[in-house]
């Protein structure tokens, strides 16, 4: 197959267009153009993998020139990247980009892009691998073979699936995998031209979209054969035509309905197949249809449940309608006689439906909790706060103003704060400062005394909220040890690091570095390095040889803190299994490991 050129028109920067179309003298100087262009052009800012994914043709065009003529980066980085680019190329469908990689690096085109490949469905980039390196396909029992057939047959592209069955005729195919995806033309051609089995779990999937046509496919071909919830599924997703073949032709499948099939089609409104489920069936339904007909709103279900039915609810029923907030429901139940309890006001306020907490006072007796509050405190739902405080005696916990207070609901802290007096615990500033919200920071330290300044300082730093971390120390905060830098370090928050070192007259301990070094944080380490004289722990070097960081490897190399002594690259492979560009490059720095 020849090389792919894909449309090489290229047009400028929107920004570029956009500014200079109001300026006729330089839009018409396309050398200017190109200038302005390639100046504002992203491309420094992205990797050349990070590139594919973006999809942008002159993007990859000119991070791949970059990227060749870099001279700050070692040859087996570049490869790194040209390998890892074309595999999110492959799958992506992207053959030029393919192509283009494979040029500079022939190798890249591996079993794990050819997988990739197969996984993008991509029919030409599929033969072009055929084409190029046909024995990818063959590896790991046909693993980029299965992908490609799964893709497309999922989509329906039955020219890429013949070309997949007519080139591995000895590959058995799964016709399951068209067949949930409602491929049904797909699925007959299989059965007919290749070698095939079938899952016997898509039955579910086939119910769940209610397929009645591919259902009666696979009954009638006898392709399903183990255990299934079909009847039932279909009944709760409404596919009433459905529920009645499989109910027809019982003698063909093995599948049975159960008192979920009446259960699940109430709890989602399907009142005909609830209906036809009553006439027909005998497995009848459980107080759960009812109850869950009601949270749903499904009030139309539920009288009619009620006229036909013996079951009755519970108070779960009326609980669960509040807490939807469907007001109707509830007071139809209420009618009934039905029961409910304090979670239906307590739900209720929780989700802000103030017309049923109104209703449920005024109507009946069963009351709340002081949960009514604090949830409705956390969600931030001020009004329902206010009416709950004028209206019940129950009042709330500290609960109520330290989740206001870590959801940032700061009217609600406020209001707290002015008309009750529970108060909160310290939890209230430790999560506003772990947060980041700096004005509840201030409003908490200015109006509440359960704080513990130095916990949220802690806490602040913890999360890298230089701004928050600024005003407690600046405020309040005395004395500030190296283990506040450590944990700065640790969590990767460089400019944070920075400050502390400037502001808190502490050295960078051991501490830093080695935290820092677990989680990986290049910049950091490097920063700890270069200002604090810091060695990096062995385990660095363990890290970046695993992860591929040649960033991280050029950097320990060129301190000297590679140490290589007690370790051997076959070693190393074996305990690691590092990518192969930085065997090679471990080969060739340190020849005699």
């Amino acid at each position: 197959m020849s090389l792919m050129h894909p449309d090489t028109s290229d047009s400028f920067l929107t920004s570029v267009r956009v500014v200079c179309r109001s300026q006729p003298r330089i839009n018409v100087l396309n050398h200017v153009l190109q200038q302005l262009d390639a100046f504002l052009f992203p491309s420094q800012a992205f990797t050349l993998p990070r590139c594919v994914q973006h999809g942008n043709i002159r993007l990859f065009r000119r991070v791949l020139v970059t990227l060749d003529n870099d001279n700050t980066r070692c040859q087996f980085e570049k490869i790194q990247q040209y390998r890892l680019a074309m595999q999110a190329a492959a799958k992506l469908g992207h053959l030029w980009m393919v192509q283009q990689l494979y040029q500079r690096y022939p190798v890249a085109l591996s079993g794990a892009t050819a997988l990739a490949a197969g996984q993008s469905g991509h029919l030409p980039l599929i033969q072009w691998v055929y084409e190029t390196k046909r024995h990818l396909l063959n590896m790991n029992f046909y693993a980029a073979v299965y992908k490609a057939f799964e893709t497309s047959a999922s989509r329906g592209d039955l020219h890429t699936v013949q070309w997949l069955v007519k080139n591995f005729s000895n590959v058995v195919f799964d016709i399951g995998i068209p067949a949930k995806e409602g491929q049904l033309e797909v699925a007959k051609w299989v059965l007919e031209e290749g070698k095939y089995r079938c899952r016997f779990d898509v039955a579910d999937e086939v119910a769940v979209r209610g397929d009645l046509n591919m259902m009666q496919f696979l009954v009638n071909r006898a392709l399903l054969d183990g255990p299934s919830s079909a009847p039932d599924l279909a009944a709760e997703f409404g596919h009433i035509e459905l529920v009645k073949w499989l109910s027809e032709n019982e003698s063909k499948h093995a599948w049975s309905f159960t008192t979920t099939a009446m259960v699940c089609a109430a709890k989602n409104g399907h009142l005909e197949v609830v209906k036809w489920l009553h006439e027909n069936r005998k497995v009848g339904c459980t107080t759960n249809a009812l109850d869950l007909a009601a949270g749903s709103g499904h009030l139309s279900v539920l009288q009619w449940l009620y006229a036909n039915r013996h079951e009755r609810c519970t108070a779960n029923a009326m609980d669960n309608a509040a807490m939807t907030g469907y007001l109707k429901v509830v007071q139809w139940l209420h009618n009934e006689g039905a029961r409910c309890t304090t979670a239906a006001i307590n739900h209720a306020a929780h989700k802000n439906h103030l017309n049923v907490v109104q209703w449920l006072h005024e109507t009946r007796d069963e009351g709340c909790t002081a949960e009514a509050m604090d949830w409705a405190s956390k969600a931030g739902h001020l009004a329902m706060v206010k009416w709950l405080h004028v209206n019940r005696r129950e009042g709330c916990t500290t609960f109520a103003m330290d989740q206001a207070s870590a959801n940032g609901h700061l009217e609600v802290v406020q209001f707290l704060h002015a008309n009750r007096a529970e108060g909160c615990t310290k939890y209230a500033l430790n999560a506003a400062a772990g947060n980041g919200d700096l004005e509840m920071v201030k409003w908490i330290v200015a109006h509440r005394y359960e704080g513990i300044i130095s916990e949220a300082f802690h806490n602040s730093v913890s999360t890298g909220h230089l701004d928050v971390v600024k005003f407690l120390r600046n405020t309040f905060v005395d004395e500030c040890s190296a283990r506040v830098i450590d944990t700065a370090a640790t969590n990767g928050h460089l400019e944070l690091v920075q400050w502390l070192y400037e502001s808190c007259g502490e050295r960078c301990s051991p501490a830093a570095m080695a935290g820092a070094a677990k989680n990986s944080h290049v910049e950091v380490i490097k920063w700890l390095s270069n200002v604090c004289a810091l060695k990096c722990p062995t385990y660095v070097m363990m890290n970046a040889v695993s992860s591929g960081n040649f960033e991280m490897l050029q950097f320990l190399k060129k301190s000297g803190q590679l140490d290589c002594r007690s370790v051997t690259t076959e070693g190393i492979v074996a305990v690691l299994d590092p990518q192969e560009e930085v065997v090679q490059w471990l080969t060739e720095n340190y020849p005699d490991v």
